[in-house]
């Protein structure tokens, strides 16, 4: 039953609409959204600068798992601020996420803020390396649908109140993963900043296609789509199609 494994949440004009959207589903590469937004909150608190450089040492980063960063440098660079949170954002780089976990202060440490912004159902415990050496791991960074929706909505109140948010909206706008997912909804003209998350594949198929976004339309409203499919059988394109189903449905009837 397609029900069982979609969880999803929509917010336009003052509406809303869901199915399953108090569940907590496993974010997965979502979970560099509410990172992002924490580190832009540490960083104007900090008064520190996106271009400010950290060193990154080859041998410190995890080799088997997604990350584009590895290829552009053979023992030891400087990494800006904003490279990582490109990396994480744009790519879904795992070791730049780890990174900015490491910088600032942990996974627990970006829980707290989504609970003081008022999102008690965001809860991140674990690394990407974590998760990576632990598979069940990955159930304990989980949120429902609807906090992520309204964390999207302050985003999308937010995201022009300081430098550091206005990058990330930046960055989350040219994002270059899950192009057959919510993008693939958008009419011509629409416009959409997004972040993809994506589970393991795994006997019994995928366990996560996620992704979660602000549609722009050109008379200037948006919407909100925040789509979980968890445990589809039959793998990741047919999970990604069941999710493009459930938004596109969720827009005719709304």
């Amino acid at each position: 039953d397609n029900d069982e494994m979609v969880s999803a949440y929509i917010i336009e004009n003052q509406k809303c609409a869901g199915i399953n959207e108090d569940s907590l589903c496993p974010l997965f590469s979502i979970v560099k959204f509410p990172q992002a937004v924490y580190v832009a909150h540490i960083l104007y608190e900090s008064g520190k600068s996106l271009n400010d450089k950290i060193t990154v040492r080859k041998r410190n980063l995890m080799k088997d798992t997604w990350s584009p960063m590895m290829n552009g440098f053979k023992v030891c660079r400087k990494f800006s601020y904003a490279e990582l949170l490109q990396l994480s954002l744009q790519e879904s780089d795992n070791n730049a996420c780890d990174l900015l976990f490491d910088l600032f202060g942990g996974p627990e440490k970006v829980e707290e803020y989504m609970v003081e912004l008022g999102f008690s159902d965001i809860r991140i415990a674990k690394t990407e390396r974590q998760m990576m050496n632990d598979r069940s791991a990955a159930v304990l960074n989980v949120a429902s649908p609807k906090a992520i929706a309204i964390l999207l909505q302050w985003f999308y109140e937010h995201h022009n109140d300081d430098e550091y948010l206005a990058f990330v909206w930046q960055l989350m706008a040219d994002c270059k993963t899950g192009t057959s997912r919510l993008p693939s909804v958008l009419s011509d003209d629409d416009s959409i900043i997004h972040k993809t998350g994506t589970g393991f594949s795994t006997a019994k198929g995928v366990s996560a296609i996620n992704d979660a976004g602000i549609i722009m339309h050109p008379d200037g409203s948006h919407c909100i789509a925040v789509v979980f499919v968890l445990n589809h059988p039959d793998g990741v394109d047919a999970a990604e199609r069941l999710l493009v189903k459930t938004i596109a449905e969720f827009l005719e009837k709304h």
